[in-house]
Formats: structure tokens, sequence, C-alpha cells
């Protein structure tokens, strides 16, 4: 069986996994990503984050990225992969964001309600993406994609 139809089945088989039940869905989830080939993983992680996962991600790496999308999946409204232009978006104090833009790693941490970013403090999403990309451009769309988060989260 080839990876892609594998990865599809093993889909299929989780989706009598209700988010509802937040702890069998994210067991099941753990189970299959750690029993899943690294081909699969660089697949899944290639489908969510839209990125080639990078040769360097080892296989810890990879299934870290790839729990922390589905914790975040079932955050649903408020989380950054559901933002769109205008949203609020509160991330837990502790939250780190890292994202890479033109090349560059960029490690974002919610204090305070704040965002520390390069050694300034920024009041919102938007202030450190204006910062950074110098543009008029909204925080929330900025970080949908190609985000991975640690922490806490959101409130």
């Amino acid at each position: 069986m080839k990876p892609q139809e594998k990865w599809q089945r093993w889909s299929e088989l989780l989706e009598d996994a209700s988010s509802s039940d937040r702890d069998l869905y994210l067991t099941r989830q753990y189970a299959r990503l750690r029993l899943s080939d690294m081909k699969i993983l660089r697949m899944e992680y290639k489908d969510i984050y839209k990125p080639v996962c990078s040769k360097h991600f080892d296989r810890e790496a990879l299934i870290k990225a790839l729990m922390d999308h589905y914790v975040q999946s079932l955050r649903g409204k408020g989380s950054l992969e559901h933002s769109v232009q205008g949203s609020t978006i509160e991330l837990a104090d502790g939250t780190i964001l890292e994202k890479r833009y033109k090349g560059k790693k960029l490690i974002i941490k919610c204090v305070a309600s704040n965002y520390l970013y390069d050694g300034s403090m920024f009041g919102s999403l938007t202030e450190v993406a204006r910062h950074i990309t110098k543009t008029q451009c909204s925080g929330p769309r900025f970080f949908r994609t190609g985000t991975i988060i640690h922490g806490d989260h959101y409130e």
C-alpha cells in the first residue's frame, strides 16, 4: 500500500472518533502518529502546514507539531488556524508562537496578555505582524498558516 493510501485509510478510521470526546480523539491521533513511518508523517505535515517538511525534522518533532495541530483543532473558534482578518486572538500567558518568514525563524511569546518579539512588547498580534512585515497586514491572518504554537494556547 502506498503511503498516500495508507494515510487516507488511517484518516478514515479516525472519523468515528468524535472531537467531542477529546481524550479518545487525541489518544487515537497520537497512536496513529506513533505507528506512522516518516513518509506518512511528512505527508501529513505538508497537508496541514502547506510547506514541505524540512528533512531536519526528526520523528519526535514531527509528531509534536502534528499533535499541536490536533489539540488546536479541538479548540475551534478563536484559534489562529480558524482566524480571519478582524479576529481577536487571546493566547494564554507563556504561549510561544514559532513561524518562518522570509527564511528567518520568528519567536513570539505571550506575556501578560501582550506579545514579546525581538526584545519589544506589542499589544496585539497585528502590531507584531505589521512590525515584522512592514505592511498594514492582519496579525491573525499573518500567523494563521505556518505557525507552530507551544504552550497552553488559548484562555
